[in-house]
């Protein structure tokens, strides 16, 4: 048995969650159902027959501002001959907006090309429009804002699928250069690894993190941030992005390097002092150690220097110290270490091999014992140094150790006849 039944094609539209217009071809509107009426704040009498010209509608962009009616959906459509999709629009009424929907419209065609209709949908999205204008703020912010994918690419990282304004005028790099990379892009040669990989760490733990960096710009100019990392999840739980929220701090950072560079310093000779020597010098024990680096620390003492400030005074002892402080500087590499222990002991860091470490002290003694100091203007004098090492070991395996095992070489030193390298063999 057939059954056969008339669909109801009006109340099918009628009760569509989507508003639907359909205007004429001189923009007059020829149906629009019930959805659309109520998204509209019309009746039906108000509506039907009226055209773009003759309506009073107060239409508004998303900024709030009223829409010339060359700008209507249905104009711009009739105008181009070619579809508008999502066009975002509010209808206000009395001063107050009665909806916000978006817009999509369509032209028909007839057999020979003519425009005989446009149909319009409306999506209401009244509950879901922000009323304050989040994404300009967040792009006119003057902290710079990076929002990367959760999802972490392997051997890439995680990519940047929005940067604001402030992003570009720091880093020199257009949205669209940034927009598909990774924040490795603005790594370099100071960048700290060990900072990029905690903030890796949290990412993949997905959880808030705040540090400082050091990046780079597109030109290449260095400068430090103060990076607040967010995870951003949806309404399920899922963290699917990660926003940071980042501060030039570069002129605030140079600063307390400045300060610290001054408590970790020697005044006179601008080698670390005691304190910046003992904080360095931890660091490069344990990466030493992790890594099984051959790690040398060497005692230099100046010989005699206390006849040296007898006979010519205190001044001429100082310009000494400041003029052995610079062949250090000239004999050694800017990885190694160097400080002033204090009085005219002087302490160096450095990681090499022991034939390579015997060799680099030996040429240092030898151009102390080389150079004339000049201590007036008819006047010069010599100096020489007596030098202690002790290698990293089990036995001396950190910082207190190894010093003490240089101190007692050099002790050895000045006991056999000064002017010596010797090499602790406890």
């Amino acid at each position: 048995m057939n059954t056969s039944f008339a669909l109801d094609h009006k109340h099918l539209l009628d009760n569509l969650q989507i508003g639907i217009i359909i205007h004429g071809k001189d923009s007059e509107i020829v149906y629009a159902n019930y959805r659309a009426l109520q998204i509209m704040d019309m009746t039906w009498s108000e509506m039907t027959g009226q055209t773009i010209h003759g309506t009073d509608w107060n239409i508004v962009d998303k900024y709030k501002k009223v829409l010339p009616k060359e700008s209507y959906p249905v104009a711009i459509v009739m105008s181009t001959k070619q579809n508008l999709d999502n066009y975002e629009i509010g209808v206000m009424n009395k001063g107050s907006i009665v909806s916000w929907m978006l817009c999509s419209a369509h032209p028909k065609f007839d057999e020979v090309g003519s425009l005989v209709q446009v149909v319009v949908t409306l999506i209401d999205t009244t509950n879901e429009h922000e009323e304050i204008p989040f994404k300009n703020i967040v792009d006119l912010a003057s902290d710079i804002i990076v929002v990367t994918e959760a999802k972490r690419t392997p051997k890439v990282g995680h990519k940047i699928v929005y940067v604001n304004n402030a992003f570009t005028q720091l880093t020199g790099f257009e949205s669209e250069e940034a927009i598909g990379s990774t924040p490795k892009m603005l790594q370099g040669e100071i960048t700290s690894k060990e900072t990029t990989a905690r903030i890796g760490a949290a990412l993949d733990k997905k959880q808030p993190i705040r540090e400082r960096i050091y990046n780079y710009s597109k030109a290449g100019r260095g400068y430090w941030l103060d990076i607040n990392i967010v995870p951003m999840p949806n309404e399920y739980g899922e963290v699917l992005y990660f926003a940071a929220v980042q501060r030039d701090i570069t002129t605030q950072q140079e600063k307390e390097d400045h300060l610290s560079s001054q408590a970790n310093r020697d005044r006179l000779t601008q080698l670390l002092n005691r304190r910046g020597f003992d904080k360095t010098a931890e660091i490069e024990i344990e990466s030493a150690l992790e890594n099984s680096y051959p790690l040398a620390f060497a005692l230099a003492d100046a010989d005699y220097f206390k006849k040296i400030n007898d006979t010519y005074g205190h001044d001429i002892g100082d310009k000494v110290l400041c003029e052995l402080a610079k062949i250090m500087q000239l004999s050694f590499r800017k990885s190694d270490i160097l400080g002033r222990f204090g009085g005219e002991e002087f302490i160096i860091a450095m990681i090499n091999s022991p034939e390579e470490v015997l060799r680099k002290m030996n040429e240092f003694r030898e151009r102390v014992a080389n150079t004339s100091i000049e201590i007036s203007s008819s006047s010069s004098l010599h100096l020489t140094i007596s030098i202690g090492v002790a290698f990293l070991g089990k036995n001396n395996n950190n910082l207190k150790a190894l010093v003490k095992s240089a101190d007692s070489a050099l002790y050895n030193a000045k006991g056999s006849g000064r002017n010596k390298v010797c090499i602790y063999a406890g």
